[in-house]
């Protein structure tokens, strides 16, 4: 797995790199040489704006993407509701629609009247009771 490079905190280096080496043009890393350097520093720096310029631009196609697809739910939504109303809630169409069929459901489980979930009313009598 290739290593996350952290791109803006590299050329940030590289910057302050860029004027160190720049005083001593002898220096050498390796083969790399100062207009290597350079030339390297300057295609990175580009690509990274470059690549900002598309992030925005693909941001703002993401968000036209959203917008389009919670338009589209809406409708689906819409078009489920009637499709129930004019098939049934159990037909076929409705179920094909993306609907649940009333036979697909489960029915709700009964809250046990004990603890939290008993009603304010039975609660007021047991505490006149004390």
């Amino acid at each position: 797995m290739a290593k996350s490079v952290k791109v803006n905190s590299t050329l940030k280096d590289a910057g302050k790199g860029h004027s160190v080496w720049k005083e001593d043009l002898n220096f050498v890393v390796g083969e790399t040489k100062f207009d290597d350097f350079v030339a390297l520093f300057n295609a990175a720096e580009g690509l990274n704006k470059d690549c900002a310029e598309k992030d925005a631009q693909l941001a703002g196609l993401k968000n036209t993407r959203d917008e389009k697809a919670r338009q589209l739910q809406g409708i689906v939504t819409r078009f489920r509701s009637i499709a129930r109303g004019h098939y049934g809630p159990g037909s076929a169409q409705y179920k094909q629609a993306g609907g649940t069929p009333l036979s697909a459901r489960r029915s709700s489980a009964r809250k046990s009247q004990t603890g939290f979930g008993k009603s304010a009313a039975s609660r007021i009598v047991a505490h006149d009771k004390l």
